[in-house]
């Protein structure tokens, strides 16, 4: 599957059927995500929940939806990047599964048109993260380029005190923080 935006990655997931159920592979180091995982986590959401749109500077993540839908927005900041400035929305489905891999320095939050649950993958341990590698900005800036197919019902306390794009840009500007073109060169 093709991506607008530099560095992100889809493919589908293939899913084995018997008369006992099923068995799917979510993530292996040959695929080529550009993910080297350090944690996993199980995400579960209401409909209507927005999560984002968070920045990190030193971490990539990969996702899959296991169940539910979830539609995800992506906004490339990295100044060195080919597609800086593009933005995509891309809509993961349960029914088709498929992994989502990002790099570093997009910007990027999902809201769920279902309930859904969904595998997360980062290639740095919460435990590790930092207020300079967790920054974010409003999901509705009109300067992403995004437009939502609904508008979330329920947002943490802390993204609704993000500030715009423009805000985030300064603040990455500010702490100097880098944002790899693609993330096998940032390791």
């Amino acid at each position: 599957m093709g991506n607008a935006i530099h560095g992100v990655r889809t493919g589908r997931l293939q899913e084995h059927t018997d008369a006992r159920g099923s068995f799917t592979e979510v993530f292996a180091d040959h695929w080529g995500t550009g993910v080297a995982p350090t944690q996993w986590s199980v995400v579960r959401s209401r409909r209507g929940v927005l999560r984002g749109m968070h920045l990190h500077v030193r971490h990539d993540e990969l996702l899959s939806v296991i169940s539910g839908v979830l539609w995800v927005g992506l906004y490339d900041l990295r100044p060195a990047s080919p597609t800086c400035g593009a933005s995509e929305l891309i809509r993961l489905d349960a029914d088709e599964p498929t992994y989502l891999a990002f790099p570093r320095g997009l910007v990027h939050g999902w809201i769920a048109e279902t309930a859904t649950t969904h595998l997360q993958a980062v290639s740095e341990s919460y435990a590790d993260y930092c207020a300079d590698d967790n920054l974010g900005c409003r999901w509705d800036d009109p300067e992403l380029g995004l437009v939502w197919p609904t508008v979330p019902e329920i947002t943490s306390e802390r993204s609704q005190g993000f500030g715009s794009l423009s805000d985030l840009r300064a603040a990455v500007a500010a702490i100097g923080a880098p944002t790899a073109s693609d993330p096998a060169s940032a390791r």
